[in-house]
């Protein structure tokens, strides 16, 4: 989300670098709108930088910066404020054009806050179109639905779909995925990809996907940038669908009634997929 307005550098003529994590290095590797992209600080060392930007005032932002390029002036995207409700993509791209005092038309602007990326292609092949792709797993737990399995149930004995495909990573991602991979359902294919894809791989999948089903979370984010289909995403009250994806996803968006995604009813889920099969 914080790098969805990249764009506006570029559309300017400024030559902008990212220096990032080994998994974000490999999937912005190549974007349209990067320069260079590394995860090693001494890969842009040499290079001479009018400014630094950083996400927010926050050790974990500021440690490189200080690091590796104290002497370089640098701007900050959220400042102090470090909260979840409010829209990062809207709010990064209006800092960038304060900074640039630029006031853009409302499409620009619009685009400007849009995730997006610029990925082409991986070598992790995918059939031309995947039924419904789902996304497990998290690294909030308010924000980790446990419902998947018997989600899949009921879809199962609706014969909604005969193909499902499972993605995510980490700790809670692989429960889940053996919980599912357990069930003894006819019909339905279940094939988990937990734990076995990058980034890049993620987002062909998505980019294929029928029916994406996720929790806010990064690859909710990444299915957005994919311009996925169709997305039925799940929500907690402290941060609703409005703050977090595009109006054309928003329809079939979930909030629960409390700060616990897992408020929201199985049957519910369901019931929404099933609305536009």
């Amino acid at each position: 989300m914080d790098l969805a307005c990249r764009n506006i550098y570029k559309d300017a003529g400024i030559q902008i670098d990212l220096l990032t994590s080994k998994n974000l290095a490999e999937f912005y590797a190549g974007d349209a709108w990067f320069d260079r992209v590394s995860s090693s600080p001494q890969d842009f060392l040499e290079e001479h930088y009018d400014f630094i930007i950083i996400q927010s005032v926050h050790h974990r932002a500021l440690k490189a910066k200080v690091k590796f390029f104290k002497q370089v002036p640098w701007v900050c995207i959220q400042g102090f404020y470090d909260v979840p409700d409010f829209s990062r993509t809207e709010w990064g791209a209006r800092r960038v054009f304060d900074l640039l005092g630029k006031s853009p038309a409302p499409e620009y602007f619009d685009y400007s806050a849009l995730q997006k990326s610029s990925v082409q292609s991986t070598q992790f092949q995918t059939p031309s179109e995947i039924p419904l792709v789902i996304a497990v797993g998290g690294m909030d737990a308010v924000r980790t639905f446990k419902g998947w399995s018997a989600l899949i149930q009921m879809l199962a004995l609706d014969a909604s779909f005969s193909e499902v495909v499972l993605i995510g990573a980490g700790e809670s991602a692989n429960l889940a995925s053996e919980e599912i991979m357990q069930l003894d359902i006819g019909g339905l294919k279940i094939t988990s990809l937990v734990g076995k894809t990058t980034l890049a791989d993620c987002f062909n999948i998505l980019k294929r996907a029928q029916l994406f089903v996720a929790a806010d979370g990064g690859l909710l984010h990444l299915a957005v940038a994919a311009s996925a289909k169709r997305i039925v995403s799940l929500f907690i009250v402290g941060i609703p669908p409005e703050l977090r994806i595009p109006v054309n996803y928003r329809s079939d968006a979930l909030t629960s009634a409390s700060g616990d995604v897992n408020d929201i009813a199985v049957r519910a889920v369901a019931n929404k997929i099933q609305a536009r099969i």
